[in-house]
């Protein structure tokens, strides 16, 4: 979170022509490869995991990008720097986006292509969202941090796997929603999503957020206000505990952080029960089967 981690949450905008894929690791082989965590300020404090970061081959140079599966498309520039200056927006060359043995060829911008040669430093360039990874089964090792994906499915079969719904938004890729329980038992959606890496339970709207905490007001005690950077903006915030348990999957969270933002353009969590992050299950593995509909909280293997 904040402008130097390029804290990824929900409004989904840049330049993300898909023109094509090839996936390389062999159905049934996976491939794994080291990432990192991005340090932020995170409920107005730091955090030393505000962001998923990866790094990937990109036209022959090696940069950092963000692995955010609430980006429905398979690759999103960070190039609103340019377009708020009105650099030179004319195309410029294809490049290959190359991460866990998968290719992707992606367009660019001329001023954004300029810039790869000396993206070997801390600033994100881009995000790698689920639209990437959709045709196989992507692991997340919270802990060392690693990812590694697999072509095809893996969970089918798995008696500990849990239902998730790859919701799909357009051609470029979808995200997926995972099941979702309170003390009511009703069974809701929600977005599972690695860019909002630090937070615990994001809801759509005040009135929800309201609900789930059982506060009055935004402005009332024990409520914590801080900022996020999402998508090169900064966007207001509030949070507090539930007085309540929460069920992902087969996960219990006692007292989550429920977390709300105004002027968020929550576009892929539309119609669900909001955002559930990464922070609940840190220290664990986390493992979207995007082929089979599943996916699967377990213990980091020793």
């Amino acid at each position: 979170m904040g402008s130097k981690t390029r804290f990824e949450m929900l409004v989904r905008f840049g330049l993300t022509i898909w023109l094509g894929s090839w996936a390389f690791a062999a159905c049934g082989q996976s491939v794994e490869e080291s990432a990192e965590w991005g340090a932020g300020e995170v409920y107005g404090a730091p955090h030393p995991r505000a962001a998923l970061r990866v790094r990937a081959h990109i036209g022959g140079f090696v940069c950092p990008m963000q692995l955010d599966t609430g980006a429905n498309a398979a690759v999103i520039w960070h190039d609103w720097n340019d377009r708020r200056a009105g650099a030179e927006s004319a195309p410029g060359p294809d490049v290959n986006v190359e991460f866990v043995g998968i290719r992707k060829q992606m367009a660019t911008t001329l001023a954004f292509y300029g810039r790869l040669s000396h993206c070997d430093g801390a600033e994100v360039v881009g995000t790698l969202g689920s639209g990437f990874f959709d045709q196989g089964t992507l692991t997340v090792d919270t802990r060392a941090p690693a990812v590694r994906y697999q072509a095809g499915g893996a969970l089918a079969g798995n008696p500990e796997a849990q239902i998730m719904v790859y919701l799909r938004i357009g051609a470029q890729g979808g995200v997926p929603l995972v099941q979702l329980r309170g003390p009511d038992a009703v069974v809701r959606y929600a977005l599972l999503d690695t860019g909002s890496a630090a937070l615990e339970w994001v809801v759509p709207s005040e009135a929800d957020w309201l609900r789930a905490t059982g506060k009055s007001a935004l402005t009332d005690v024990d409520v914590q206000h801080f900022e996020v950077s999402a998508w090169g903006r900064m966007l207001p915030c509030v949070s507090a505990r539930a007085p309540m348990s929460l069920r992902i999957g087969n996960v219990d969270i006692d007292r989550p952080r429920v977390t709300y933002c105004t002027a968020a353009n929550n576009n892929n969590s539309q119609g669900t029960a909001g955002v559930i992050g990464l922070e609940p299950f840190f220290g664990r593995i986390v493992v979207f089967d995007f082929v089979s509909n599943l996916w699967l909280v377990g213990a980091r293997p020793q």
